[in-house]
């Protein structure tokens, strides 16, 4: 059961990113940022509501205000991304998220990534260098790196796994000071508080109304991010965060494979097959050592 809990929820992430993929053709990004956060508040103001132990301390508004920056940062360069290039070719790049998390904790909490852990980020990367690799690299590895430097999306992506390495070491500092129900509350507030400031900043509040374009889609979307959020908190109550994470992340690789194809109608080559391979075998190294 909790295995099925967790798959659940790695495929309803999935269809996520196929309705964020959706939204991003009809939706300004940063309204969509917006929407999406503020789609998540009366979920959390319920929890709270719920919540006995519901707390907040003074000293939260730092690590708050720098889990606020980091995912409004994020979620931009995340739609972005999928705006720019083909699912196929960047949702992959996120199993960059546990490799950059390894490294991080070593300066930042002294922990030494095992050997284990080290071959998994190695083939992580390398992974991630064959995803855009073409026939021409494959010949000239040493051009691997231009190649995947000259896909902006991919770029975009792989930034955004490095803020998501960050982000929950923030978020566990941020949840000294305050219960976990507050927290997903206060960052989708101040998340959908500060885009918007952003945009009317900017003279671009009036694109939030874009939504009108695709409600269905929108609709979908927030479906899909409901249930996944949903599904994750009761798969992490049953099985080892390690365990969800490689199931979560081999999961989507897979499947954005499959709905980069069928749905967007991407093309998919074998170098890409084997470099999703190839990273979700270093996902699993990493999450495992």
């Amino acid at each position: 059961m909790a295995l099925f809990v967790a798959f659940a929820s790695a495929l309803s992430w999935a269809g996520f990113d196929v309705y964020r993929k959706l939204c991003v053709r009809h939706i300004d990004t940063s309204a969509l940022v917006v929407l999406l956060s503020l789609a998540e508040v009366p979920l959390f103001g319920l929890w709270v509501a719920l919540d006995p132990g519901a707390r907040l301390t003074p000293e939260y508004a730092l690590p708050a205000s720098s889990a606020a920056v980091l995912s409004i940062v994020a979620n931009l360069l995340y739609l972005e991304s999928v705006r720019l290039s083909p699912l196929s070719r960047t949702i992959p790049l996120l199993s960059l998220t546990p490799a950059a998390s390894a490294l991080a904790a070593w300066p930042l909490l002294s922990e030494v990534p095992s050997h284990t852990q080290t071959g998994g980020i190695v083939i992580v990367v390398v992974g991630a260098l064959l995803l855009n690799a073409g026939p021409d690299e494959l010949r000239r590895p040493w051009r691997l790196l231009g190649a995947f430097a000259a896909d902006r999306g991919g770029v975009y992506m792989a930034c955004v796994a490095l803020l998501w390495s960050l982000l929950p070491a923030v978020d566990k500092l941020s949840m000294t000071h305050a219960s976990a129900s507050v927290h997903g509350l206060v960052i989708n507030a101040a998340v959908a508080s500060g885009m918007f400031v952003i945009m009317l900043l900017r003279g671009r509040a009036g694109r939030v109304r874009e939504v009108a374009r695709a409600p269905r889609v929108f609709a979908g979307a927030v479906l899909f991010a409901t249930l996944a959020l949903g599904t994750q908190l009761l798969a992490l109550g049953w099985v080892l965060v390690s365990l969800f994470e490689a199931v979560k992340r081999a999961t989507g690789m897979t499947a954005s494979l499959i709905t980069g194809r069928l749905v967007f109608h991407e093309q998919v080559r074998i170098p890409q097959v084997a470099a999703v391979l190839l990273m979700a075998t270093g996902v699993v190294l990493v999450v495992s050592g």
